[in-house]
This record gives structure tokens, C-alpha cells and sequence, in this order.
């Protein structure tokens, strides 16, 4: 596998313009994500026009539903691997952080917490459980 990977970087990936291959390493933590999701990742105005010319030049990336991308599973674990080599683990704890408020802000608590427990925010995630818990009552067994 990883000579298939090796052969995906050089002679594929590397073709791409370096904000491209930037963008989707900065998103390959992710196997899918909405547009608004990757300009907050990203810091990038214009991700969705980006992530939408990669689609349209490259099986890289699937458009999947209403501004839903989504990696082929090579090509995640690949970038993965690749943002890895490339970055610091706070550089990637960074973009986990980015995806957790994100989730965080669209009441996608499960998910947010999941993403702070990556980068082990005790607090962060004590904070959504308890907030949770206020909405949903219901949830609650005692």
C-alpha cells in the first residue's frame, strides 16, 4: 500500500496548484464535510470553488449531496499520512479544534465532542455534556 501511496503523491497529487494540495490536506482529517465546514477548517473564502474544480478534474473528492464532499478512502488516508509528514501534531490538533466549534455551532454536540476528545479539551467537552444535558432532559437516566 505504501508504494500505491508514494505513486499517488508524486505523480498524481503534486500536479495539483500548492493552495489545492493545502486545502485538501487541511481537510483530510475528514472523510466528508459541507462546504461552510471546510472554509472554517481552512480559513478559505473561496474552499468551495476550490473543492469544486477538484471534483470536476479528479476522482479525488465526491460531490455527494447539497454541498457535501467526500474523500475516496485511499485518497483520505493518503493526505492523512501526507498532513502527518508534513505538519506537527498541533497543527492537526488545530484543524480538529476548527472542526469541533464548527460542529459545535450547527447542534452537532455528539460529533463536537468526539473531535474534543481527539485533542483531550476535558473542559470543552464537559461544557457540551452539561449544556446537552439542559437541552435534552429527557436523554438523561438516573
Amino acid at each position: 500500500m505504501a508504494d500505491l501511496q508514494r505513486l499517488f503523491l508524486s505523480d498524481v497529487f503534486r500536479t495539483f496548484p500548492e493552495e489545492e494540495q493545502i486545502l485538501l490536506c487541511s481537510l483530510s482529517p475528514f472523510l466528508s464535510f459541507p462546504e461552510d465546514m471546510a472554509r472554517m477548517i481552512t480559513g478559505r473564502t473561496d474552499a468551495p470553488r476550490l473543492l469544486n474544480d477538484i471534483a470536476q478534474r479528479s476522482h479525488m473528492l465526491d460531490f455527494t449531496a447539497p454541498n457535501l464532499y467526500s474523500f475516496h478512502p485511499f485518497v483520505q488516508d493518503t493526505l492523512l499520512r501526507e498532513l502527518k509528514n508534513r505538519h506537527t501534531p498541533d497543527y492537526l490538533n488545530n484543524l480538529y479544534q476548527r472542526a469541533a466549534l464548527y460542529l459545535e455551532l450547527n447542534d452537532r454536540i455528539p460529533e463536537a465532542i468526539s473531535y474534543y476528545m481527539r485533542i483531550r479539551d476535558t473542559e470543552k467537552i464537559r461544557e457540551l455534556l452539561i449544556r446537552d444535558t439542559h437541552k435534552r432532559p429527557a436523554n438523561v437516566r438516573i
